[in-house]
């Protein structure tokens, strides 16, 4: 299958309408699923726009609460374990992180990049949608920038064995405005 083809496929189908769906729920427009046909026929549309969203609550609360705090990566360099490091309140550990320059970059690209204030909609994103999605794309100074996007806006490709990432998409909409 080509790359276009790949592409096109991936925005059509459940994926797509399931994003759409855990969207209005969480905005709070969800139908009334489990009412019976005795709730309907005792009480008929009395209460059709009556729904306790719970939902942006649940969201809310958990993404507030994700931080990012560092970065580690195959670079990074560790005491050994003959060496217990105790720092306060958490227990001694045999491997610790001595050095990760790498990791070290990216906290300060993410830093430069104000993500600690972006950060939380994405993952309120992921925990709403259950994917979330950022594109790493050059400025016109060629410098990365970090966008996040919307989900169903997206698609990826892993590899089953490895998790490599083997192909992703973006799709973009042309808005027209009427003047």
């Amino acid at each position: 299958m080509s790359d276009l083809d790949w592409a096109l496929k991936s925005f059509q189908g459940k994926r797509v309408d399931a994003y759409a769906d855990y969207r209005n729920y969480y905005y709070g427009n969800q139908k009334l699923a489990f009412a019976t046909e005795k709730f309907r026929n005792t009480f008929g549309n009395l209460f059709k726009e009556f729904a306790e969203n719970a939902s942006a609550t649940v969201v809310d609360s958990l993404g507030d609460r994700l931080t990012i705090e560092g970065f580690s990566t195959n670079q990074a360099t560790v005491a050994t374990e003959d060496q217990e490091v105790i720092v306060q309140g958490v227990p001694p550990r045999k491997l610790v992180v001595t050095h990760d320059p790498v990791a070290d970059t990216l906290l300060e690209f993410w830093n430069d990049q104000h993500m600690h204030l972006v950060s939380t909609t994405v993952h309120e994103e992921a925990i709403r949608e259950g994917d979330s999605y950022v594109v790493v794309w050059p400025d016109g100074q060629g410098n990365p920038i970090i966008w996040p996007q919307i989900a169903g806006q997206c698609g990826i490709l892993y590899d089953t064995e490895s998790k490599i990432v083997l192909r992703g998409c973006k799709r973009w909409f042309d808005v027209i405005l009427n003047q």
